[in-house]
């Protein structure tokens, strides 16, 4: 009962992570209304502009994955967001040190050599600096 209750709050907190466009939009319906209707389109869209608000970008493109803070030479503070991706691809793992599995008929099995696992790769495709409460910068991944 109890991994039933941990598996579920887990399930539900990755859902209430997942928030559409139109979540974002109704929860600022009234200031999405205030814009104009090519900002509105252009936003629905998840395109944003230097000048954008940061109401606009989470409108546009949700949460950030993180959130940083830089202070330069001249004592300006910027709000920088930046976004996430994942990918992943198979490599060949040499294990260390021998090991066994268990099958379903209880036979064990050795394992000496390599095997293919899957690794995550994170990389950020995006960042967005903030001053004055509006995007300044925007910096996007290319390959």
């Amino acid at each position: 009962m109890l991994n039933r209750l941990v598996i579920l709050s887990l399930g539900l907190a990755l859902l209430s992570g997942c928030v559409t466009i139109d979540q974002r939009i109704k929860e600022h319906q009234a200031l999405f209304t205030s814009f104009p209707a090519d900002t509105q389109d252009r936003l629905r869209r998840g395109e944003i502009v230097v000048g954008d608000t940061k109401d606009m970008v989470y409108i546009a493109l949700g949460r950030p994955d993180r959130k940083f803070q830089r202070i330069d030479a001249g004592g300006v503070n910027q709000d920088v967001w930046s976004y996430t991706g994942v990918y992943y691809t198979s490599e060949i793992y040499w294990p260390r040190h021998r090991f066994h599995r268990r099958r379903h008929d209880h036979d064990d099995l050795h394992f000496h050599g390599p095997e293919m696992v899957d690794v995550r790769h994170e990389y950020e495709h995006l960042r967005i600096e903030f001053t004055g409460g509006s995007v300044a910068v925007i910096e996007q991944y290319v390959r």
